[in-house]
């Protein structure tokens, strides 16, 4: 689901916690609906953990729970589209004056 590399959405506001029940301060963590890059990767298998992803924050590289966040969805449109109709578009005539 996820990959280093990969732009993700910050989905949940906090609590901040660790496994063993210590809460970060929310200064330190993610905020809610920005956008951060996957530095790296850790698989876990401990319910509910699905695993961890490590995130650049104010220039450390921090590990969060996975579920806080979400792939970045890309816009399809491309403004290419716009370009070639701007192509294709007639150009004006030029206004004629009688005399």
């Amino acid at each position: 689901m996820f990959e280093v590399g990969q732009r993700v959405v910050c989905i949940t506001s906090g609590p901040w916690f660790d496994l063993d029940g210590t809460e970060y301060p929310s200064a330190n963590a993610p905020k809610k609906n920005h956008v951060y890059t996957i530095k790296g990767l850790l698989i876990a298998d401990i319910p509910p953990v699905i695993g961890h992803l490590y995130l650049e924050l104010d220039g450390f590289d921090m590990q969060w729970f996975s579920q806080w966040f979400r792939p970045l969805e890309t816009r399809k449109t491309s403004i290419d589209v716009f370009n070639q109709i701007l192509v294709k578009a007639p150009k004006p005539a030029k206004p004629t004056v009688d005399a």
